[in-house]
């Protein structure tokens, strides 16, 4: 067998996608927040179309978008 040592090891890329059902005022929303070290993408289950790129820039998926950005989401609270 061949001595093997480890000189270096990095994390070059990742990905992580989280399912969340919210109560939003209410209003129960199904998200999903794909983070990757590249990006992080919105999506929102909607009946007729099944999960569809989230628009956070208004309405319930902007005030989800901005409880993740503030860490809100990180940990499961009721």
């Amino acid at each position: 067998m061949a001595d093997i040592k480890v000189v270096d090891e990095s994390e070059v890329w990742w990905a992580s996608t989280k399912e969340y059902t919210l109560d939003v005022g209410g209003e129960i929303v199904s998200c999903r927040i794909a983070e990757s070290s590249k990006e992080t993408e919105f999506f929102e289950w909607t009946e007729n179309s099944g999960w569809e790129p989230a628009n956070i820039d208004n309405g319930v998926m902007h005030v989800i978008y901005n409880a993740w950005s503030n860490g809100e989401l990180s940990e499961f609270n009721t």
